[in-house]
């Protein structure tokens, strides 16, 4: 993240440069709570289950909102898992079969690590690119997070 007077254009392909970061985050979030939903066992599976659904819905939502928040700087989003994966900053999801337990903390380590992100983020718009609305909508973004990082905390 970086800007020394630059132009309009300039911004804004700076503004998608980092709004794709967001979404490749968003998009192995979403995958992982979709690995977690149909990998969990356990006495309170139902509940996890229904949780991690909802989860993974809402994540979905989020991505959807980037993406069309990147088509309106005339950008267009990458739509390739390996795409993604290059630019995320959490990792994808590992093959192997964790404990209930494991996934939850996973999961809620990877939202912290989301809002920590999202937080110089707004900066970010804010103060450099001065694009208030795509701070916001960031911001918006976090306050999900925190949140599903609530919901996530009462299954531990």
């Amino acid at each position: 993240m970086k800007n020394n007077t630059l132009s309009t254009v300039d911004i804004h392909k700076e503004i998608s440069v980092e709004l794709a970061k967001i979404l490749a985050d968003e998009y192995v979030l979403c995958n992982k709570t979709r690995y977690a939903q149909w990998h969990i066992e356990g006495s309170d599976y139902y509940t996890v289950h229904k949780t991690f659904e909802t989860q993974f819905e809402r994540l979905d939502n989020f991505i959807v909102r980037i993406a069309k928040r990147l088509g309106l700087f005339g950008h267009y989003v990458p739509a390739a898992s390996p795409s993604f994966l290059q630019i995320a900053h959490i990792k994808n999801v590992e093959n192997n079969k964790k404990d209930c337990r494991e996934l939850l903390k996973e999961l809620l380590s990877d939202h912290e690590i989301l809002i920590e992100n999202l937080k110089t983020y707004i900066h970010h718009f804010s103060e450099e690119c001065h694009d208030s609305e795509t701070a916001e909508f960031i911001a918006e973004l976090q306050k999900d997070h925190e949140k599903i990082v609530g919901l996530l905390q009462t299954h531990l």
